[in-house]
């Protein structure tokens, strides 16, 4: 069944609304290759943010998090019967902390779960607190070919599981199939677009790589 990595919700194979969040409207995001769902979340920066101030934010190295306090019981968890279908905003919310797929004293986090049930999808606001909180390495920047189009910022809520974007044709892939078409065609698979071994993930944390190895290259070349 499809989860939904913004609500944690399990949701029906089949939605009237498309292939979307019945919870929480968040569209899923899709390996185009395999069409399995990504651990991506959209999120928005605060209005007040400006594009170089939110990527300023995301580079920097994240501050030392703080140790976890002692969990305590939700007392909205509840069981349920065999013919109960619900939406899963409780006891497995904390299951997830104690797996280690969630961790509910990221800021982030806590704003991505606090959300009113709608098909209406409302990306999380991410403060600066937030974004820089964020590891770079997991935050994914699409920039559209026309301004007016403006930026999608995503986060991959599960470093474990590895993600790819192609900034050629900003679709975004699991990084073993990209991998793959990579050793394979020395391409995108989907837009054929040349690529190399030091492409990285076109994260944030690849942005910054590229544009030191740019600088150590023209040092080089000046010397």
């Amino acid at each position: 069944m499809p989860t939904c990595f913004r609500c944690q919700t399990t949701n029906p194979l089949l939605n009237q609304a498309g292939d979307r969040c019945v919870a929480c409207g968040h569209v899923f995001v899709r390996s185009f290759v395999s069409f399995e769902i990504l651990p991506l979340v959209r999120f928005t920066p605060t209005y007040r943010s400006t594009p170089e101030e939110v990527l300023a934010l995301i580079r920097r190295e994240p501050p030392a998090r703080k140790p976890k306090a002692e969990a305590v019981a939700n007392p909205w968890a509840s069981d349920d019967g065999p013919d109960v279908q619900r939406l899963a905003l409780g006891g497995d919310v904390e299951k997830l902390e104690q797996d280690g797929m969630l961790d509910l004293d990221d800021p982030f986090t806590k704003a991505m779960l606090d959300f009113e049930p709608s098909a209406d999808f409302t990306p999380p606001v991410a403060t600066p607190e937030m974004l820089l909180g964020m590891d770079r390495s997991d935050v994914f920047i699409i920039q559209w070919p026309h301004p007016a189009l403006g930026r999608e910022y995503y986060r991959n809520m599960l470093p474990d599981v590895p993600v790819v974007l192609c900034t050629a044709c900003n679709h975004f892939f699991h990084e073993e199939d990209w991998e793959f078409a990579v050793m394979q065609k020395g391409a995108c698979p989907f837009c054929q677009a040349a690529v190399d071994a030091s492409y990285g993930n076109g994260s944030v944390a690849s942005m910054v790589s590229h544009e030191q190895a740019d600088k150590a290259a023209a040092a080089a070349a000046e010397q």
